[in-house]
């Protein structure tokens, strides 16, 4: 995100047609869920995301299953996946030690809205359908110490200390903390979902090729 940039329409060019988006924040939260919900396969999953990007229905409508995957892949990497770090390749593997996830949408949804309201006296739920994901992204990255939020994420980040004589009790209570706040086992983040759709993702274009727009 640059200060310089214009929160406009956002507009996809596939195979010559500009496609207009919709990328406010609740709208790409609920592709991040759909991405972990265990009731629709991976093919129904494909559809439903190029469904939800899309501004306008008749822009997608004469899509087959091969294009709505190229379709939803480039909106995750043009206009919702953080750009690479300087010096990384977009596609380069991510180092097999990767530090484990320290907060999740949807299981740190109730602090994140009261952080929200605490730091910037913002309702996310009056924002639903207006602040874009960039912006509410650059704000969550800017949330203050103060609230519950930022407590429990630098909680879960927190490194248990090497034991010493002296350290029993804070390695105790740390300990309690990060019992009460870890994290639920699940995909460790969206791209992770998405990657693991893509290794399936011709067998699952196939299956979407019959019998469209019926």
């Amino acid at each position: 995100m640059k200060l310089t940039d214009r929160f406009e329409k956002d507009v996809i060019i596939f195979k010559g047609k500009h496609i207009n988006l919709t990328l406010s924040f609740d709208v790409v939260l609920k592709a991040f869920e759909l991405l972990e919900d265990k009731d629709f396969d991976d093919a129904e999953k494909w559809v439903i995301l190029a469904w939800m990007f899309a501004e306008n229905e008749e822009d997608i409508q004469d899509m087959n299953g091969d294009e709505m995957i190229t379709f939803v892949n480039a909106v995750f990497d043009n206009f919702i996946d953080d750009p690479p770090e300087e010096g990384e390749s977009a596609t380069s593997e991510q180092p097999a030690s990767k530090k484990e996830p320290v907060m999740d949408f949807v299981q740190d949804a109730e602090y994140i809205y009261a952080a929200f309201l605490l730091d910037y006296n913002i309702d996310l739920f009056e924002q639903q359908g207006k602040m874009h994901w960039r912006k509410f992204k650059a704000l969550l990255n800017g949330l203050s110490d103060h609230s519950m939020f930022s407590k429990i994420v630098e909680i879960r980040a927190k490194e248990m200390p090497k034991p010493t004589k002296d350290n029993k009790e804070e390695r105790d209570n740390l300990r309690k903390l990060k019992r009460q706040f870890a994290l639920k086992k699940k995909y460790k983040d969206e791209k992770a979902a998405i990657e693991a759709m893509d290794a399936q993702a011709s067998m699952f274009a196939a299956k979407l090729r019959p019998g469209r727009g019926g």
